[in-house]
């Protein structure tokens, strides 16, 4: 449902914009802040649309081009296209362009032989990276898990510890204690 004046949650949108970006290691850049001109701008498209999902779209479509994070060349880009957050919000056509997904794949007639091994190959890399990086949690995790089960069972044996008084009553008093 489209809501004319809806306001945007500037810190929840640019956390939103910079967890989708590591979450799909994106080269493009994190927002520290945005200007009261660029907010200004992005409302008035935000209200345009009457709603945030075609702009929440657009940043996911952007973080996960490989156009956009400027893996391939195009006619269009021939060095490459890095998307910005400034590029993707210059214009109404822009982000409704990455929001339809426009900018998601490149037609093969696009690409030369070479270009498609090295995107492939860039893709593979990047999912290599993204499982040693999933590894690397699980592995982390497992570590704290297993720290954590170490500190119980000395807090349990602290808490459980026989004391001097109760060993002297179990042991007797021929036993030696320190």
């Amino acid at each position: 449902m489209k809501d004319p004046n809806l306001k945007i949650d500037w810190t929840e949108f640019i956390r939103f914009f910079n967890e989708t970006m590591r979450r799909h290691h994106s080269i493009i850049p994190e927002l520290i802040w945005l200007t009261r001109g660029k907010k200004a701008q992005v409302q008035r498209l935000v209200n345009e649309l009457g709603t945030m999902d075609v702009l929440n779209k657009a940043v996911e479509n952007m973080a996960r081009s490989d156009v956009c994070n400027g893996r391939i060349r195009t006619k269009n880009h021939p060095q490459g296209l890095k998307g910005s957050f400034t590029w993707l919000t210059s214009s109404d056509e822009t982000l409704v362009a990455v929001a339809n997904g426009d900018y998601n794949s490149i037609p093969p007639a696009d690409l030369t032989p070479d270009e498609r091994r090295q995107l492939e190959a860039e893709r593979y890399r990047q999912q290599q990276e993204v499982r040693r990086a999933e590894n690397r949690a699980i592995e982390e995790q497992i570590r704290e898990e297993e720290h954590q089960r170490r500190e119980r069972q000395q807090k349990e044996w602290e808490r459980n510890k026989p004391s001097q008084a109760d060993l002297k009553r179990i042991l007797g008093d021929n036993w030696l204690l320190g």
